[in-house]
């Protein structure tokens, strides 16, 4: 029961969220991920566990139904912190596949760029569109979280919070 009425949706969500801490590539639900850079340094190689992303899709699935049937006519900021864990968890999930994808289309476009310079273009062309919607969801995370942040905290401390998205 919250603010008077059964709540599911929101019991159900957090539920969901928690079935990440089974699975590695989120260390456990701690806030280490956030903490560390998701590309490599430049010349070191991108170990992407395609097993735990197949894992995280499921339950991110499972967190995503979950989610829409919360009600958001009314602005709570614990229903604000949800919506923006459960989209830190999908960025988690999402930008591993974009980097997969984006790894395996730059090499296929070099293997064919001699010989094949229109495909080899096209491939970076969806290369970069995909890195493109990690960015809008890098921009919409960064901009929730600013948001968040000012309703419960001081602005001074803001700059710290928001280095997590350069």
């Amino acid at each position: 029961m919250r603010f008077g009425k059964e709540e599911p949706a929101f019991l159900r969500t957090l539920d969901a969220l928690m079935k990440f801490g089974e699975i590695g590539i989120t260390y456990e639900m701690n806030d280490r991920i956030f903490y560390e850079g998701f590309t490599p340094e430049p010349g070191k190689y991108l170990n992407i566990n395609k097993e735990e992303i197949e894992k995280a899709r499921i339950i991110l699935n499972d967190v995503l139904k979950a989610a829409s049937g919360i009600e958001t006519d009314r602005e709570h900021p614990e229903i604000k912190a949800l919506l923006y864990a459960v989209k830190q968890y999908q960025f988690i999930v999402e930008s591993r596949e974009i980097l997969s994808y984006v790894s395996n289309s730059y090499k296929e476009a070099l293997r064919v760029a001699r010989t094949e310079k229109h495909q080899a273009r096209s491939r970076l062309l969806q290369a970069v569109t995909e890195v493109n919607r990690l960015e809008e969801l890098t921009l919409w995370l960064r901009n929730q979280f600013t948001g968040i942040w000012l309703s419960e905290n001081q602005s001074y401390s803001l700059i710290r919070g928001l280095e997590l998205y350069q």
